[in-house]
């Protein structure tokens, strides 16, 4: 049961927050300077060795360490990206789900759409359709949440 028969307001927010669009925004940022700072590095070391001799062994060294705590992070910062990628795919089928009965008052956010439940409707969903959210019934989705993936849910 969603809502009351007061009609009192109840709001949902569903879906992927701005948080995580921005989170995958600054991943990418970090990841190209980390990115950069590596090219630059593989130039050194590529010179280093074309050139045996030219630079001190500590500095070869450094760099090496350098490349590799930079290859690292490189990955660590993908893979973050990665997982909330997987989110935000997954944020995509929300839907808010009464299975005995939803009220006039109930709103529900996903993104830049929202829904107001006018009347008082038996068990039905509210889910993204093609042009916003829609009203549907329980029937016209699937239940299933053994697609959800072990940490998502």
């Amino acid at each position: 049961m969603l809502g009351s028969p007061n009609r009192i307001v109840t709001r949902f927010e569903i879906g992927a927050g701005p948080e995580m669009h921005k989170r995958i925004v600054e991943l990418g940022k970090a990841r190209d300077g980390k990115e950069t700072r590596l090219l630059e590095i593989s130039k050194l070391l590529a010179f280093a060795q074309s050139q045996p001799g030219r630079l001190p062994p500590e500095t070869v060294e450094r760099a090496r360490n350098t490349a590799a705590t930079l290859s690292a992070e490189i990955e660590a910062l993908r893979d973050e990206a990665t997982a909330i990628g997987s989110k935000i795919e997954l944020a995509k089928t929300s839907r808010v789900v009464a299975e005995q009965a939803i009220y006039e008052g109930v709103s529900v956010q996903c993104g830049s759409f929202r829904y107001r439940v006018v009347g008082e409707h038996g068990g039905c969903a509210i889910a993204p359709a093609e042009n916003g959210l829609a009203l549907c019934a329980l029937s016209e989705i699937d239940l299933d949440d053994s697609s959800v993936p072990d940490g998502l849910s």
